[in-house]
């Protein structure tokens, strides 16, 4: 591009300097609002098959019990962290019990229930079938009827609280 140079070229510069500037500023928000798009799309589709891998997982392992009362509806994906491919899916089961499928990014996968412990934290049980899963909701039954204090079982390493933390 040639600019014919009508005053001082030192203002024609300065000018066509800022030009330059903004159009490089349009092109790296261009490419980031790309790369914002790209990482929506990926996160949508590892939530979708977080969702498919968990109900799946359900019918597989747990015909008898859980399969029975979720459906893909039920549950909730998340995205994988960067890098670690792997899937997570979340259910509520009720009275402040949930469900919860994790599947490694080397494809083991296990599915737990999360149960309320009297302190206030959650107790993981793993439910890799159906009799785990019936002896976990005869063990739920048994808090509900005689509420026993923390066991401390909770606190095993288990970053589960209702309020997040």
């Amino acid at each position: 591009m040639t600019t014919t140079v009508t005053g001082p070229p030192i203002t024609t510069l300065h000018t066509l300097a800022l030009a330059h500037l903004e159009d490089l500023r349009q092109q790296a928000l261009a490419a980031e609002r790309a790369r914002q798009a790209l990482a929506a799309q990926l996160a949508a589709h590892e939530i979708r098959e977080s969702v498919k891998l968990a109900a799946g997982h359900v019918d597989k392992f747990l015909p008898q019990t859980l399969a029975n009362v979720l459906t893909a509806d039920h549950w909730t994906g998340y995205p994988s962290l960067p890098d670690l491919h792997t899937r997570t899916a979340a259910a509520p089961l009720g009275q402040d019990v949930w469900a919860l499928f994790h599947r490694a990014a080397n494809g083991d996968a296990q599915l737990q229930l999360l149960l309320p412990c009297p302190c206030g934290h959650y107790v993981q049980r793993d439910c890799p079938n159906d009799d785990d899963l019936a002896v976990a909701m005869l063990d739920i039954a048994g808090w509900q009827a005689d509420p026993v204090p923390c066991t401390r079982a909770c606190t095993d390493g288990s970053p589960w609280t209702p309020d997040g933390d």
